[in-house]
């Protein structure tokens, strides 16, 4: 394939050791895994796509037990960036945070769903979960190593937005994503306690965003709608990023069809 592809994302399965209430993938779906050679194979035919950056996801990709295969696999066929979106917590233990970044992995997203353990850990519903991801994100800082941080924005955090914006700027975060609900998946089941007004939420951002750009934080804004933010386009994420390459069993196909209900 002829010139390159910044950006593809393999699906390692949905089994998960967080239960969020924001989660986009349907409950019925955690029990599905794939095997280790169907990754392996979706791996290279990324790199035979010429991709710049190989995302492994989830579920959670750090809780399988081949983890550290599949990313030296990725390492071996030279892919530049090996990029793992997780929960973070599995990087609190300062031996896994070593052993991923030694098999390859070199850029992380993670998601921080506040600053206050407490709200964190009901939307995640993991006790104790805060704790983990703030260590992780301190084990990978030692290591040297990038990373972003993903918040779902809900009707329990959304006071508190500004203080996920100084975890940002005081951890280094190379990127801080704040994310609208989206109505599949578990989510669809919480939506009414999660969803905020757009609106509403929109101009407590606006403040946001002001701040950020004084502290050099990178944020962009996804599943808002520019009519929601007039002024602040630039930060906005395009519906696009749903349409991401993913390939699993060697098919290309779209995230939001891969996450839908039922599938």
């Amino acid at each position: 394939m002829e010139g390159e592809i910044e950006l593809v994302e393999i699906n390692t399965g949905f089994a998960c050791n967080n239960f969020c209430l924001f989660c986009s993938v349907h409950p019925r779906m955690r029990n599905k895994t794939r095997k280790t050679e169907e990754i392996k194979k979706d791996i290279l035919l990324a790199k035979e796509m010429n991709a710049k950056v190989v995302g492994l996801t989830g579920g959670e990709p750090t809780i399988r037990k081949d983890i550290f295969e599949l990313v030296s696999y990725a390492k071996s066929l030279e892919i530049p960036v090996i990029r793992i979106q997780s929960n973070g917590r599995m990087y609190s233990y300062e031996w896994f945070a070593e052993k991923i970044v030694e098999c390859g992995a070199n850029y992380f997203k993670i998601t921080v769903g506040s600053h206050i353990p407490r709200i964190h850990d009901y939307l995640v519903q993991v006790k104790g979960a805060f704790k983990e991801v703030i260590k992780g994100i301190e084990n990978l800082r030692k290591l040297g190593k990038s990373f972003e941080i993903y918040t779902v924005v809900t009707k329990h955090n959304r006071k508190v937005l500004g203080k996920i914006l100084k975890i940002a700027k005081v951890t280094g975060a190379s990127k801080l994503y704040f994310s609208f609900v989206r109505p599949v998946g578990k989510a669809k089941e919480n939506y009414e306690e999660l969803a905020v007004d757009m609106f509403k939420v929109a101009d407590d951002l606006k403040l946001i965003l002001d701040y950020a750009v004084l502290l050099k934080v990178n944020v962009k804004l996804k599943g808002f709608l520019p009519c929601s933010l007039v002024g602040y386009k630039r930060f906005l994420l395009r519906d696009e990023e749903d349409e991401r390459i993913c390939i699993i069993n060697g098919r290309r196909i779209k995230i939001s069809e891969l996450k839908s209900e039922g599938k």
